[in-house]
């Protein structure tokens, strides 16, 4: 998907828009207060998330999410939820990763060893290329 599409064709801004008209109550009003009228037009997604997400989800949260992903492994998941339960947590801790390549590593870990060892051993250097060949063994 190009990266400057979002979701179904909408671009990060018009789904930071239709996000922010769903809000409702102190979310509504915070979105409001925060953003004035020339940034509601152009905050992108991402920009719009992490603001969110630094007002509405707790420290104590994002300690517990953290805590999860330094111990999150694959187990029964399959490899498609265990990534997806992976990005979602660091979503929130993205101060754990300085690198594409230490969130590859972390991502690796977690995988089941026989899986781990065949991926580890391909030395890759990006999240969706460990995540591809996890997802191909």
């Amino acid at each position: 998907m190009d990266s400057a599409l979002g979701y179904m064709g909408v671009d990060t801004v018009q789904r930071q828009r239709l996000a922010a008209f769903s809000l409702k109550g102190d979310a509504s009003k915070w979105y409001r207060s925060h953003f004035s009228a020339a940034e509601r037009l152009t905050t992108t997604w991402e920009d719009f998330l992490r603001s969110f997400d630094q007002q509405f989800i707790s420290s104590a949260a994002r300690a517990g999410m953290e805590a999860e992903l330094l111990t999150l492994e694959q187990g029964e998941m399959t490899v498609d939820a265990y990534e997806t339960r992976f990005t979602t947590l660091s979503h929130f801790t993205d101060n754990l990763f300085q690198t594409e390549e230490r969130k590859a590593r972390m991502f690796e870990r977690g995988l089941k060893p026989p899986i781990r060892r065949l991926v580890v051993a391909q030395r890759l250097q990006t999240l969706a290329e460990a995540v591809d060949s996890a997802r191909a063994l």
